[in-house]
């Protein structure tokens, strides 16, 4: 079941086309080689967060799952994006990570996500998977029951999954190689100054 015209799924995706349009026209302003080095920095900061979230054993100064989740969204969104500009380039420029890139590329990301999730929930409005309703200011958004029991039961399958990976013999090492690694600085075993 389609629905066609729901205002608040269209109120989402005019928001999301908005914002992208606008990260569409600041992308224009930045030269071939600023588009390299932002794609290159947004490989940086999510490979850095997801061995943080990976294997540190100290979860102050961590981001948010969901806030990883969001940068995550944003990767196809940013790849879309910067790209494009790269046959412009005779090279591919290198340049360190500060504090300065990285705080960028994390709001690129994120600001991509946002554009990636708001689509998402305007989709699952349209085809009767979740429900909204707008209280003063405030835009209120929910999985319908059916996606919630959807998603309930691939999780109980999720989870035995799990359990039977769990019985079966393990040559490879990865378990005690992961278990041995971790770390409670994982700042300091990477050698570079913690995010933001």
């Amino acid at each position: 079941m389609i629905k066609q015209g729901d205002p608040i799924a269209d109120r989402l995706t005019s928001l999301a086309d908005a914002t992208l349009t606008e990260m569409a026209a600041t992308v224009g302003t930045y030269s071939p080689a600023e588009c390299a080095l932002t794609l290159i920095e947004c490989c940086r900061v999510l490979d850095s967060w997801h061995v943080r979230l990976a294997y540190s054993a100290n979860p102050r100064g961590l981001i948010s799952y969901p806030d990883f989740d969001l940068m995550l969204r944003g990767w196809n969104l940013a790849v879309c994006l910067l790209l494009p500009r790269f046959e412009e380039m005779g090279g591919i420029p290198f340049g360190a990570s500060t504090n300065v890139t990285r705080a960028s590329a994390e709001t690129f990301l994120h600001i991509l996500g946002r554009v990636a999730l708001l689509r998402k929930f305007a989709e699952m409005l349209r085809h009767g998977m979740g429900s909204g309703e707008v209280l003063g200011d405030k835009l209120i958004l929910r999985m319908s029951a059916r996606i919630g029991l959807d998603h309930f039961l691939d999780q109980i399958d999720a989870g035995r999954m799990e359990d039977l990976s769990a019985q079966l013999p393990r040559s490879d090492g990865l378990d005690e190689m992961v278990e041995n690694n971790l770390t409670a600085d994982i700042d300091e075993r990477m050698n570079c100054p913690p995010p933001r």
